[in-house]
């Protein structure tokens, strides 16, 4: 999955609500990104690389910021919306490789992808998708992937 959008190009006129910072560290990997608040997070690489390097959407709530989400995800060309289910997403993806309950109340169902590339979902308590991560760079998708399973497979050990 290569996805070659820039956040900036998926607001019509509303360009100044991003951000830019090429000191940005993700999934400890420093690099650029497009960034609305904490709540919207394009990565990548570098400013000039063609494909993101990750996308995240956190704590999407409100109903503005589900709509909101909405439209970027459809200017992404992305099936995956807010406002659907567990089973809406294991219908779209299948059985997840993992289920992470961490400190934040969040429910996060995690899948790698042929080792290429990581998706978390992240439901509340209602069961209503509130979060969405997504690494389609390789070497990032595998490290993250299996550094959250270990600190998952050491918390559940304890």
């Amino acid at each position: 999955m290569n996805i070659q959008k820039y956040l900036v190009d998926c607001i019509l006129n509303g360009s100044d609500i991003v951000q830019e910072r090429y000191d940005f560290e993700y999934a400890d990997i420093c690099g650029y990104s497009e960034l609305i608040g904490w709540k919207i997070i394009f990565f990548r690489k570098k400013k000039t690389s063609p494909f993101l390097s990750a996308i995240c959407f956190s704590d999407i709530y409100s109903k503005e910021d589900v709509k909101f989400c909405n439209y970027i995800l459809e200017a992404m060309k992305s099936k995956i919306r807010f406002g659907y289910d567990v089973d809406m997403i294991t219908k779209m993806f299948g059985k997840q490789s993992y289920i992470a309950y961490p400190y934040d109340n969040i429910c996060r169902y995690v899948y790698l992808f042929d080792e290429k590339v990581f998706a978390s979902f992240g439901f509340s308590k209602s069961k209503n998708l509130v979060e969405i991560e997504m690494i389609f760079d390789k070497e990032m998708a595998n490290d993250v992937f299996e550094s959250r399973k270990e600190l998952l497979d050491f918390h559940n050990d304890k």
